[in-house]
Order: C-alpha cells, then sequence, then structure tokens
C-alpha cells in the first residue's frame, strides 16, 4: 500500500506483515502466544518538560502497572526523545518488553494500542483498525476523540482500568 507518507507506508506495511510481526515477538521469552498484545507509547512528559519528575515517573509506573495486570504481553514503545537507558529497569520490573525498533515498523501487530492524547501515534493505529485508548492523565482536552472515533479517550487511571480490563 502507497498511502503517499512513508510513516503511514510503514504502519500499513507492519498490519499486512502481522503474523510475521507476533513471531518475532514470540521469539521473546516473555511473551505467550495464547495471550493478546497490548502496545503502550509511554508519555515523555518529563523530556518535553509538561511534568515535573514525581509526576513523570508516577504516571510511567501507573501505566505499566496497569497494563500489566492484565496478564497480556506488553510492549513499551519510546518517543526518540526519551533516553532507553532511563527506562530499561522497567522490563524486568514489570515483564514487559520495550521495543528498540520504530513503532511504526511494528503496530500492526498489536491488539490494542494506547497513547497520550497527544501523540501523534494514535492516528496509526487508528487509521488500521486497532482499538485505541488515547489517554488524558495532565488533563489537556485535546477533543482526541472527536477526530479519531474509534478512539476511546480516558482521563484519569481509574477509567483507564476499567477500558482496559472490560
Amino acid at each position: 500500500v502507497m498511502t503517499g507518507d512513508p510513516d503511514y507506508d510503514d504502519v500499513f506495511t507492519s498490519l499486512r506483515h502481522r503474523s510475521r510481526r507476533r513471531s518475532d515477538f514470540l521469539e521473546n521469552k516473555v511473551f505467550e502466544a495464547d495471550r493478546l498484545f497490548l502496545g503502550l507509547s509511554l508519555p515523555q512528559y518529563l523530556e518535553h518538560k509538561l511534568s515535573d519528575d514525581k509526576t513523570h515517573w508516577s504516571y510511567i509506573h501507573r501505566l505499566c502497572e496497569l497494563y500489566c495486570d492484565t496478564g497480556q504481553n506488553v510492549c513499551l514503545s519510546l518517543h526518540p526523545k526519551m533516553d532507553p537507558e532511563k527506562y530499561s529497569y522497567l522490563e524486568q520490573k514489570y515483564n514487559l518488553v520495550i521495543v528498540r525498533a520504530p513503532l511504526r515498523n511494528w503496530i500492526g501487530a498489536l491488539d490494542i494500542f494506547s497513547a497520550s492524547c497527544g501523540s501523534s501515534t494514535l492516528s496509526w493505529s487508528s487509521r488500521i483498525g486497532i482499538p485505541t485508548i488515547a489517554f488524558d492523565w495532565l488533563q489537556w482536552r485535546l477533543g482526541y476523540s472527536d477526530i479519531y472515533t474509534s478512539a476511546e479517550l480516558v482521563e484519569t487511571p481509574d477509567e483507564y482500568e476499567k477500558v482496559l480490563t472490560r
């Protein structure tokens, strides 16, 4: 598929090669074939100076806890501004995988995707039909769900947990 945008071309290619991408993940001993593949693009609140250190890490840990409590396979994506070394300890702590490859190359393997409401990656999952959760814990109210009706907007960790567990 040629979309006219190199990122979207990669996103559609990752969907077309969904089985192969999922097999790549299953080679990692953390993942199990009978579980869903959940993708989470971590918010870069600290890197973009949108919150203080304590708030940022509190949100990061709460997101990881909520996702991992589902018992499914969890993949994290880091924004290019994020230093992978600062986040690598999350893999052991939560039994998840930080995928070092660009998200656009593996998003098609996911069953559910989530990112902060300001993330451009939300349009990727929405456009290829992956159930999408946009979280707005900083209360930006950007109206994401008005633009992409396939995404569910949640504003609190409690709402997020309810959406993830239904």
